[in-house]
């Protein structure tokens, strides 16, 4: 191949080449370089009077860290797990993507998602979150001055994980459900994984005492058959919330349906593995929970990161204590789901990694004043020892075992009057 006339490719000019090559490269990848610890405090909010052309000017030079920094920037971004801002910053709310992108170092589309983060919890500060149940929802939610949502979950988006979509293990049976001791109920907890496989099954075309009663409308549940990992995943992140005073009622209207949460999977870069929105307070709001689809999952860490998201999309903000492994709350920057006990009290027996010293989760000041500190009654109360149909025909038996167990049985039974 002939050279143009008059050209000459010096060093120089070829430096340039390949500094531009790399420049439009890095662009093509939506800035996908690693991210400065400044532009990380800018990004979850704890800089707000760094601006944005300052971290752009600042691009590519060395980082100076103070000793104070260091032991913040430890705190905040060690093990971080969720991608949403910890404080809402009003610069990144008011700019445009493509200067968040390249002031942070992340993809335009990412850029966005933190947009509207850091929009989302301005116009909910002091708002409180979904106002109560038969406002919002009165044809689906039947009980007067609670709260309820409305939640749609893209299960293609999950089932096509295989760390997702299979059976849950024993050792997560015992790890996650037993030993936690509260599950499905704090009066009458499972005590072993033959009870787990016998209390969280399916019940096809009708409700057991734990199944879901929207989950009658599967077709893919086979009646009898314990919860999949998915499933339980769901019980367990959809029932910490019910109890905590917000009912999740799930929808199955399509990704462009009524409901106000939808969660999804989706690729996330970098080291975060789930974001998710505020809500505004009415009973139309939409909002998203987004989980990491690229990494592989346990029933604990699922659980743990989809009620974490949750809790945003219920305007809950991180957790602040430091250190934060002393005790683990839902929102913390990352959970200790082994076992998994939703929003801990601070009571029996809500204290299995410290006997004797249980501790409240940080959340329930805030919750109580969003949602009056009370669980949610279920749609359909559950009645555990149900009364068999009434039948003057049959005699019903009922054995109750010394260690409380009762087997009811209705027996037909006819009986033949001689006639007078």
């Amino acid at each position: 191949m002939g050279r143009r006339k008059g050209m000459e490719w010096t060093p120089a000019i070829l430096i340039v080449i390949a500094s531009l090559v790399t420049a439009l490269l890095l662009a093509a990848a939506g800035h996908a370089q690693e991210q400065s610890v400044s532009q990380q405090f800018k990004m979850y909010g704890w800089s707000p009077e760094t601006t944005l052309d300052e971290l752009i000017q600042q691009a590519g030079q060395p980082e100076r860290l103070t000793a104070n920094t260091k032991k913040l920037a430890a705190q905040v971004l060690d093990g971080r797990e969720c991608l949403h801002p910890d404080f809402p910053d009003k610069q990144i709310a008011n700019a445009e993507p493509g200067k968040v992108a390249m002031a942070l170092s992340i993809p335009e589309e990412l850029a966005a998602e933190v947009i509207r983060m850091h929009m989302r919890m301005i116009e909910a500060t002091g708002s409180g979150s979904w106002p109560p149940g038969k406002r919002c929802h009165p044809q689906l939610y039947p009980h007067d001055n609670y709260h309820a949502t409305q939640l749609y979950i893209e299960h293609p988006g999950f089932l096509n994980n295989s760390s997702i979509n299979r059976e849950v293990t024993d050792e997560e049976w015992q790890s996650v459900v037993v030993n936690a001791k509260v599950w499905p109920t704090v009066e009458n907890p499972v005590t072993s994984v033959a009870d787990c496989k016998r209390v969280f099954v399916y019940g096809g075309n009708r409700v057991t005492n734990f199944d879901r009663p929207e989950w009658a409308q599967r077709s893919n549940r086979t009646k009898g058959q314990p919860f999949t990992m998915f499933d339980m995943s769901t019980w367990l992140a959809l029932e910490s919330t019910r109890r905590v005073g917000c009912y999740f009622i799930e929808k199955f209207d399509g990704p462009n349906g009524r409901h106000n949460v939808h969660e999804k999977m989706i690729p996330i870069p970098g080291s975060t593995s789930g974001f998710a929105y505020f809500n505004n307070a009415t009973c139309g709001d939409h909002v998203t929970s987004n989980i990491d689809s690229t990494l592989s999952y346990s029933l604990g860490r699922l659980t743990g990161l989809r009620t974490h998201e949750f809790g945003h999309n219920l305007n809950l903000q991180h957790e602040f204590r430091s250190p934060q492994s002393g005790h683990r709350s839902i929102m913390s920057y990352s959970q200790d789901n082994t076992p998994f006990q939703g929003y801990r009290l601070g009571t029996d027996p809500y204290c299995v990694n410290s006997p004797g010293n249980a501790v409240e989760d940080h959340s329930w000041n805030v919750l109580r004043r969003f949602f009056g500190g009370e669980a949610a009654p279920p749609i359909n109360p559950i009645d555990p020892d149900p009364d068999p149909p009434t039948n003057p025909d049959n005699v019903v038996i009922r054995v109750e075992l010394k260690d409380g167990t009762v087997y009811t049985r209705v027996k037909e039974f006819h009986i033949t009057l001689p006639q007078r």
